[in-house]
């Protein structure tokens, strides 16, 4: 699966939880590209698997990979969302 693979890749060697949750962080934070102007409301664009294969998401799109990812990884995550 392309999300577990993803995490394993980025947290191997890891040591902690909290270095697994940085590495994962920046992995999704510098290798998919922010681009807000991909808004698209059908519901495969909401998958981690897709956000990942387009390597390019909105904000929701990012913290439903980043969610994804830690679990994988073994991390308690869960999305939250906020009116800003």
């Amino acid at each position: 699966d392309i999300v577990r693979d993803f995490a394993a890749d980025r947290v191997r060697g890891a040591k902690t939880d909290i270095d697994k949750a940085v590495r994962l962080f920046y992995a999704v934070r510098d290798e998919i590209r922010y681009d807000p102007y991909v808004l698209r409301f059908e519901a495969e664009c909401f998958r981690a698997s897709y956000t990942l294969s387009q390597k390019a998401g909105w904000c929701v799109q990012k913290g439903v990979l980043m969610t994804a990812v830690s679990r994988s990884a073994g991390l308690s995550a869960r999305v939250g969302y906020a009116d800003v």
